[in-house]
C-alpha cells in the first residue's frame, strides 16, 4: 500500500517544481474528424469542444469533408481515450452550416452516457457570400449516436456579422444561446447595441424556445480579418443560479477602433438567466497598470473567455495591451502586452492578475513569409465541477516565456480559489508529441478530475487543435486533433498551508505515513484537533489513524483523514506438528487454519502465491514444498503462518512370488517369497495367508489342511508410513 522510495522522490521533486508528474509524460494525440476547410474552427467562438465530466463524455463538432455543408460530431465516452469520429450528423443539407458549437445536456439525469443529449448549435448561411446568417439549427442527438431531432426554429438578427452564436451554456433544465446583433439603432455596422438571448427548454425530443433582446453596447467589427470581433460570452456557476454576460467595447459608437480603449462590459443574473442587470463597464485601467508595473493606458484584446468560481465571482480571461497599439499588429512585444485574469462580482473589480507575457496577440503560422496564417491567443477558461479550481488556457505561436520555444503551443495557469494561489505559466505541450503543433486551439469549459489514493486530485483539461493539410491553407482540408493527458495535480495548485501525502491515505497497523505541508515555517501538527507534542516540522510521520491538520502562522490547513486498518491475525496451520510431513504418492495432506469470513486467505509454496485454488481456510496438498498462509483484510496483510514442509516419500511397490499356485490336498506345500521394493529406505511387511494365519518372514512356507481357494495378501509399509499391498489366490484341490 506504500509507494516505493523512488516514486516518492519523483513525486516530491515534481511538487517542488510546481507541476504534476503526469503533466507531460502521458500526453497523447487522438485523431478526430476532418473538415473541408478550416475557417469555422479558426474564426469560431472556441465552443466546438464540449465536456461532461459526470458521464466521462467529451465531444467535438466540426464541418465535415468532403461535403462542406455537413456538420459532424466526434464523441468519446471514456474521457477522450477512444473516439468515434463522425458519429453524429448534426446537419447535412444545403444551405450549409458554419461556425458550429456543441454542448452536452442531461435534463433527465441519465446515468447512461449514451442517453445524454449531444446538442449542436449551427448557424446557417443565408447568402452566397457566406457572411450572413438567418437561421440557427438546433440538433438534438444522444451521445450514443441516435439523432432525435434537427430543428431550425431560431431566427437571428446578426445581419452581416460573421461570428454568430457567440456563447452556449447548458444549465440543469435549459440551454442558453447568446448572439450579437448588428446595426440595430446605431446606424454603424461596426457596432451593436444589443444581444439576442435565446432560452431553449426541452420538450420531448426537441426544444421549445423564446428569445429576448438585451441592451449591450459593444464593438462588432465585421471586416474579414476581424470577423465579428470582439467576443461576447456567458458563464454560470455550478448550480446555474449565478451567471454573467461579458463582452468588450468602448461605448463610443464612433471612430475607428485602432487606438481606442476596449474594456469589459458585464451583466449579471442571480435567477438562472431569467433577468439580467444593466450592462456595466468595468474600470480596470489602474489595477492593470499596477499589476503590470507600467504607466501606459491598457486596452483589452478582442478575444475573451469567462468562468465562474465557487464563490460566484466572474473571472475574465483576456489579453491587454497599450491602447495605442492595434491588435492587428503581429508583434506587439511582451513589454507592451499581457494575458490577465480579471475578477469581478458583476459591479466591482475584485482583482487583476497577470498570467503571462505573450510576445504577440496574433502570431504567425507557416514556414515562409508569404501566405502565412495568423492565430490569435484564443483564451479559454476552464474550471473544476464546483469551481474551486480554475484553469486559464491560451494558445500562442510566439512567446518570450520560453527562450527556446516560440512554436504554436498550449499554455496554462491554474488557480486555487480557497488559497488564492496561481501557478506559474506552463507550456503544457513542450517536450511532448504535441509540441509546436497546437494552432487554432480550444479548451473545454469543464475538466475531468480523478481522485488519487493519496488524497489529491488530478485535473485533466480537454484540448483540441487543427492540423493543416499539405498546402498549409484554411481553404483546404484540415485535420482536427485531441490532446489527451494534459493534467495538473491539486497539490501543485494549492498555495499556503496545504496538507497531503505521497502515498495512500489508508495504511495498516504497524506502518507509517509521511504527511507533508506546503508551509515551511512555524508549523504545528494536530491529530483529531489535539496538538501533537514536538510535531513542528514540515513533515510528519503518522503512525495512527485520525484527522490531521497543520497550523502555520494562524493559517489552518485542509483536513487530511488517515485511515488505519487493523491487520488480521496470523494464521496457524494445522497440523502444526510435525512441521515436516511426508507425502506418499497419490495421497494428499489437508492443511487448515481458522479464518474470518471477511478476510482473504492466501496460500504459498516456497513463497510463491498459489493461484487457482480456494481462498478459504484449508487446502489439500498433493505435491511437495514448503507451505505457508497469509491473511488479508482491505489490503492489509498478516504475518506469514508457521511453515509446513511436505516431502514426497520414496515410492514402494508390493510384490511376491508363489512356488506353485495350484496343488493337491495331499502333500501341498506352498512357498511365498517377498519381492517388494522401495526407491530408498526400508520396508516392513505382513503376510495374510487366507486361513487366518499370518507371518512377517521374508519367505513363508504354508500347508493348507482343506481343499479350497485361499487369497494370500502381502501388505508393506515404509518408514514414512506409505502403504501398498498385493493379493494372489492359490488353490488346493
Amino acid at each position: 500500500m506504500k509507494n516505493s522510495l523512488q516514486q516518492k522522490i519523483l513525486f516530491l521533486a515534481c511538487f517542488l517544481f510546481g507541476w504534476s508528474t503526469t503533466a507531460h509524460a502521458q500526453i497523447s494525440i487522438k485523431n478526430l474528424g476532418t473538415s473541408r476547410t478550416g475557417y469555422s474552427n479558426a474564426y469560431g467562438t472556441r465552443q466546438g469542444l464540449a465536456c461532461y465530466p459526470a458521464q466521462n463524455l467529451v465531444g467535438w463538432i466540426h464541418r465535415s469533408s468532403p461535403i462542406n455543408n455537413t456538420i459532424k460530431m466526434d464523441i468519446s465516452m471514456d474521457g477522450g481515450n477512444t473516439w468515434v469520429v463522425d458519429k453524429i450528423t448534426s446537419w447535412g443539407v444545403t444551405p450549409g452550416g458554419r461556425l458550429p458549437k456543441m454542448t452536452f445536456f442531461n435534463p433527465a439525469g441519465n446515468t447512461n452516457p449514451s442517453n445524454v443529449w449531444a446538442t449542436g448549435i449551427i448557424p446557417i448561411v443565408s447568402n452566397t457570400a457566406r457572411n450572413s446568417y438567418g437561421t440557427t439549427v438546433v440538433s438534438v442527438a444522444t451521445a450514443g449516436g441516435t439523432v432525435l431531432n434537427i430543428d431550425t426554429p431560431l431566427r437571428s438578427r446578426q445581419d452581416t456579422l460573421r461570428q454568430v452564436g457567440s456563447s452556449v451554456v447548458s444549465l440543469s433544465d435549459r440551454i442558453l444561446l447568446l448572439d450579437k446583433n448588428g446595426s440595430i439603432g446605431v446606424g454603424n455596422s461596426d457596432f451593436t447595441d444589443s444581444l439576442t438571448l435565446t432560452t431553449l427548454v426541452p420538450s420531448g425530443n426537441r426544444f421549445s424556445y423564446f428569445t429576448r433582446f438585451l441592451p449591450f453596447p459593444m464593438t462588432a467589427a465585421v471586416t474579414l480579418d476581424r470577423p465579428g470581433l470582439p467576443d461576447v460570452t456567458m458563464a454560470f456557476n455550478e448550480s446555474g443560479s449565478k451567471g454573467y454576460i461579458v463582452g468588450l467595447g468602448h461605448q463610443s459608437y464612433s471612430g475607428a477602433d485602432t487606438g481606442v480603449t476596449y474594456l469589459p462590459i458585464v451583466m449579471s443574473s442571480t435567477d438562472g438567466g431569467d433577468t439580467w442587470s444593466s450592462p456595466i463597464q468595468l474600470s480596470i485601467s489602474a489595477l492593470v497598470r499596477t499589476a503590470l508595473g507600467v504607466t501606459w493606458n491598457p486596452t483589452c484584446g478582442w478575444e475573451l473567455s469567462a468562468t465562474v468560481d465557487q464563490n460566484g465571482n466572474l473571472h475574465i480571461l483576456t489579453s491587454v495591451s497599450r491602447s495605442l497599439y492595434s491588435f492587428d499588429t503581429l508583434a506587439i512585444g511582451a513589454s507592451n502586452m499581457a494575458i490577465m485574469d480579471i475578477v469581478t462580482d458583476g459591479s466591482t473589480v475584485l482583482s487583476v492578475k497577470k498570467l503571462g507575457n505573450p510576445n504577440s496577440y496574433r502570431g504567425l503560422i507557416g514556414l515562409t513569409t508569404t501566405g502565412q496564417l495568423t492565430s490569435d491567443l484564443r483564451p479559454c477558461a476552464s474550471r473544476s465541477l464546483n469551481g474551486d479550481k480554475l484553469f486559464f488556457n491560451w494558445f500562442e505561436t510566439q512567446s518570450t516565456l520560453s527562450a527556446t520555444n516560440n512554436k504554436p503551443d498550449w499554455w496554462m495557469v491554474a488557480y486555487d480559489v480557497v488559497s488564492n494561489n496561481y501557478t506559474t505559466a506552463k507550456n503544457m505541450t513542450a517536450g511532448t508529441v504535441a509540441e509546436g503543433k497546437v494552432i487554432f486551439g480550444s479548451a473545454a469549459s469543464q475538466v475531468f478530475s480523478t481522485s488519487l489514493p493519496n488524497g489529491t486530485i488530478d485535473y485533466e483539461i480537454p484540448v483540441t487543435y487543427t492540423a493543416l493539410g499539405a498546402a498549409g491553407s484554411l481553404a483546404d482540408s484540415v485535420f482536427h486533433k485531441y490532446i489527451q493527458g494534459g493534467k495538473i495535480n491539486s497539490s501543485t495548485i494549492v498555495g499556503g498551508n496545504y496538507v497531503y501525502t505521497l502515498g495512500d491515505t489508508f495504511f495498516c497497523t504497524g506502518d507509517s505515513v509521511f504527511v507533508f505541508t506546503t508551509s515551511t515555517t512555524g508549523n504545528q501538527w494536530f491529530r483529531n484537533g489535539v496538538a501533537i507534542p514536538g510535531a513542528t516540522q514540515a513533515t510528519l510521520v503518522a503512525t495512527t489513524g485520525g484527522t490531521y491538520t497543520n497550523v502555520s502562522a494562524g493559517n489552518t490547513s485542509n483536513a487530511l483523514k488517515l485511515n488505519e486498518i487493523k491487520r488480521p491475525a496470523t494464521p496457524v496451520l494445522s497440523p502444526a506438528l510435525p512441521s515436516l510431513r511426508s507425502l506418499c504418492p497419490g495421497d494428499s495432506i489437508l492443511l487448515s487454519t481458522p479464518w474470518r469470513a471477511d478476510t482473504l486467505l492466501q496460500w504459498f509454496n516456497q513463497g510463491i502465491l498459489l493461484s487457482g485454488i480456494p481462498t478459504g481456510g484449508q487446502i489439500n496438498i498433493k505435491n511437495e514444498g514448503v507451505f505457508t498462509a497469509r491473511a488479508s483484510f482491505q489490503g492489509c496483510y498478516s504475518s506469514f503462518s508457521n511453515a509446513v514442509t511436505v516431502r514426497l516419500a520414496p515410492a514402494i511397490r508390493s510384490s511376491f512370488s508363489v512356488s506353485d499356485s495350484v496343488q493337491c490336498l495331499i502333500g501341498n506345500s506352498f512357498t511365498f517369497t517377498q519381492t517388494s521394493t522401495i526407491d530408498s529406505g526400508s520396508l516392513q511387511w505382513k503376510w495374510e495367508l487366507g486361513d487366518g494365519d499370518t507371518s512377517s518372514q521374508t519367505v513363508v512356507r504354508k500347508t493348507y489342511a482343506q481343499q479350497g481357494i485361499y487369497t494370500v495378501k502381502c501388505s508393506i509399509i515404509s518408514t514414512d508410513g506409505c502403504r501398498d499391498s498385493l493379493q494372489i489366490p492359490v488353490s488346493v484341490v
